[in-house]
């Protein structure tokens, strides 16, 4: 089971994985080496589409909100013609 939990950590690198591993008298070669790695890769790939992701909503919130403030401030409506 342990085993398990350390191929599916996310919070673990490639490097980490094959020396917990190793513990296990498990050693990554071959094929199964390249897929661990693949899969670590792809892990770090999706974390950094999630924060670039989340880092533009809060810019586009925050410049919103800014625009928001300004026009309350100026006392600028959108509806009035």
């Amino acid at each position: 089971m342990n085993i398990l939990r350390i191929l599916a950590d996310n919070g673990m690198d490639y490097e980490k994985k094959n020396e917990a591993l190793e513990k296990y008298d498990i050693r990554l070669k071959g094929g199964l080496a390249k897929e661990v790695k693949s899969m670590c890769d792809y892990g770090d790939y999706v974390e950094k589409m999630g924060t670039e992701k989340g880092i533009a909503q809060g810019m586009e919130q925050g410049l919103f909100l800014s625009l928001s403030s300004l026009m309350e401030n100026m006392k600028v409506d959108l509806h009035e013609e």
